[in-house]
C-alpha cells in the first residue's frame, strides 16, 4: 500500500467542496487514514513550500527559457503567495492510502492549472481559477486541493502534518 498527502486548501472550504470532492475520493476506493482541520502557520508552510522550491516553481510558470532571476523573482511571488493563501482560513490535511496513491490521486484532481483541467476531474469540475490569471494578479492559483508529486515527497509531507498517532493502522 501507498500513501499520499492530500491537503483541501481554503477555496475548497470556503465555496463548500469539501463533501463533493470527498465523495470523489470514495468513490474511486481511496481510503482515508487520517484528517484533520487546522489553521496553518507560516513556520509549518516554510518546511511543506520550503525556498528551495522556489527556482523551480518560477521556472514551471514561466518555462525554461528566462533568466534565473526572473525565475527566482516569479517563484518568490509564487511561494509567498502560496504560503500567504494556505493562511487565509482553514485548511484539511488528509493521508490517502491505497495501490499507486500518489498517482491516483493526481489523475482524479487533475491538472495543476484548474484552466487546464479535463473535466471529470476535481479541478475540472469545480475549478474556477488558472495560473496565467493569477500570474497576471501577482497571487497564486486557487486550485482547490495540494497532492503530493510522487512518493518520497508524500512521506515528507505526511511528516509535516500529521504524528505517527493520528494515522489510523
Amino acid at each position: 500500500m501507498e500513501r499520499t498527502l492530500v491537503i483541501l486548501k481554503p477555496d475548497t472550504l470556503k465555496r463548500q467542496l469539501m463533501g463533493q470532492i470527498l465523495e470523489r475520493f470514495e468513490k474511486n476506493d481511496l481510503k482515508i487514514i487520517a484528517m484533520k482541520m487546522v489553521h496553518a502557520d507560516l513556520e509549518t508552510l516554510k518546511i511543506h513550500y520550503p525556498d528551495t522550491m522556489i527556482p523551480v516553481v518560477g521556472a514551471k510558470g514561466l518555462g525554461e527559457d528566462v533568466s534565473e532571476e526572473d525565475k527566482i523573482k516569479q517563484g518568490t511571488m509564487i511561494i509567498n503567495g502560496l504560503r500567504e493563501y494556505m493562511m487565509s482560513g482553514p485548511i484539511i490535511p488528509m493521508i490517502i492510502e491505497t495501490e499507486d496513491a500518489v498517482k491516483k490521486v493526481r489523475t482524479i484532481l487533475g491538472a495543476t492549472d484548474p484552466a487546464k483541467s479535463d473535466k471529470g476531474t476535481i479541478r475540472g469540475d469545480f475549478g474556477i481559477d488558472s495560473i496565467a490569471k493569477a500570474n497576471s494578479e501577482g497571487r497564486s492559483c486557487q486550485n482547490l486541493v495540494h497532492a503530493s508529486g510522487n512518493v518520497e515527497e508524500a512521506n515528507q509531507e505526511i511528516n509535516i502534518w500529521f504524528s505517527q498517532e493520528e494515522i489510523l493502522e
